[in-house]
């Protein structure tokens, strides 16, 4: 009804939009400027958090130091009040170093059926503070699961038979330390101190003699071969074999073994070493940006790698 009008409206939204690209005509260097401000924001980000993973490591670290002294208090004095501590069942310490690990007396703690722990640390500390642990005159009589595991006296009898020779460095055809958590790291410490690639068989009730096979040393698929649950005790073992043979592996198939993130973060521990790697396929692994991001840098130095979840 009042063209004039509508004319005069659109000429004005016309002048705004015109004295603002007078103003920002470089846009490039605008955009650019925005990069640059949002990366300085991100790694205030990143320092912020790498603050907040070092004040959770020293609030775990004094939780053990403050349990270890309730629970000596409780039994030194029938009438401190922190007695009913050792009517604990179940405990759930995540990571600890085997330091403070060893200065909790879990013995004391009779009532325990279920423990959580994963022990930090070179796999040297962290198999003694387990072996202490484990002992029949060390442990809870009542325990009966650890880290989501069922452990029969057998399992018990099993894994210290296994952590008593590979700290004596002993040639040994089978590993059985199910249930400890062990990272991709300690793995491949073990794998050394006993010769793992000339004469293990079996790990974790695992078969993982067909790494030697003659084909597999070139072309390894492993796709499908892990449920969720078993990602440290049988994937992290397996990638940490892929080292075995770091100069001849060219082709890795590790789509639909429940990586995850965990595990990707696990399998950029070993990729740096495997020099002759051209293809790999790691689809079907639930990967965040987070675990592509480990993967990637992984990759970085990869001069012989051309393809990717079959992509060049």
């Amino acid at each position: 009804e009042a063209p004039e009008e509508v004319d005069n409206s659109l000429f004005e939204e016309m002048s705004v939009l015109s004295a603002w690209n007078d103003e920002h005509s470089n846009v490039e260097f605008s955009s650019r400027t925005i990069r640059q401000q949002f990366a300085v924001e991100m790694f205030k980000g990143l320092e912020e958090l790498q603050l907040v993973h070092s004040s959770l490591a020293i609030i775990k670290e004094e939780s053990a130091r403050v349990m270890q002294q309730l629970i000596s208090d409780s039994c030194s004095s029938p009438e401190n009040p922190w007695l009913n501590m050792l009517n604990l069942t179940n405990l759930d310490l995540c990571d600890l170093s085997a330091k403070s690990a060893l200065q909790i007396p879990f013995k004391l703690l009779t009532s325990l059926k279920c423990l959580n722990l994963r022990i930090t640390g070179n796999h040297s500390e962290s198999l003694y503070a387990w072996h202490t642990l484990l002992l029949e005159d060390n442990r809870p009589l009542g325990l009966t699961q650890i880290n989501g595991l069922e452990w029969p006296d057998s399992h018990f009898a099993t894994v210290l038979d296994s952590i008593s020779k590979i700290v004596k460095n002993k040639t040994l055809s089978k590993i059985n330390l199910r249930g400890l958590r062990l990272e991709v790291g300690a793995w491949l410490s073990i794998f050394q101190a006993v010769n793992a690639k000339h004469s293990l068989a079996e790990v974790n009730g695992l078969d993982i003699s067909f790494f030697r096979d003659a084909t597999n040393k070139c072309n390894l698929n492993l796709s499908g071969m892990f449920e969720e649950d078993a990602r440290n005790d049988c994937l992290h073992p397996v990638l940490a074999a892929l080292c075995w043979n770091r100069e001849s592996l060219s082709i890795l198939n590790l789509s639909h073994t429940n990586l995850g993130d965990v595990g990707a973060s696990a399998l950029s521990e070993v990729l740096v070493g495997l020099s002759a790697l051209q293809r790999m396929d790691l689809r079907g692994n639930k990967l965040s940006a987070r675990g592509w991001s480990a993967v990637a840098v992984a990759v970085a130095g990869l001069g012989r790698l051309c393809e990717l979840n079959g992509w060049e």
